[in-house]
């Protein structure tokens, strides 16, 4: 006699806090109407904590990765009281705040624009980001 059926509930219960505790497994879907996956180990409903975007994106967000580690590392390396690296980490949060929503925007169809931006934005953005700290910098009365 086979096992009978776990019962499909519109919400995850029961949820088993140890099960999730130790496998780090994604949290239940108590959310009504969110994407949800079966668990084959107990049945359970879990949400899907994937994120749907384009897998175009996924090259140029770790050619941007590597571009902005290196600069991140040679802005270090200059000696002058850590202005560079403040300024790159001025322009790392910016970027990274431009291409969240840049892919907020259209996850599933990125246009050609959005995919250069994404890979060889930033270095446009360290240079104006050098400018314009200085500039705020010098009315500031900082520097």
């Amino acid at each position: 006699m086979s096992p009978p059926r776990p019962i499909e509930l519109p919400l995850a219960f029961p949820f088993s806090w140890a099960k999730f505790l130790w496998t780090r497994d994604a949290l239940p879907a108590f959310v009504p109407g969110g994407r949800r996956e079966v668990d084959s180990l107990d049945g359970n409903a879990y949400m899907s904590c994937s994120l749907p975007i384009s897998p175009s994106y996924r090259k140029p967000i770790f050619e941007a990765l590597v571009l902005q580690g290196v600069l991140g590392l040679l802005s270090l390396l200059i000696l002058d009281g850590g202005t560079t690296a403040r300024i790159c980490g001025i322009a790392l949060v910016a970027f990274w705040g431009g291409a969240t929503v840049m892919i907020w925007r259209r996850p599933l169809a990125p246009t050609k624009t959005d995919i250069e931006l994404l890979r060889f934005g930033y270095l446009p953005l360290v240079v104006m980001a050098f400018f314009l700290v200085h500039f705020i910098w010098n009315l500031r009365g900082v520097e």
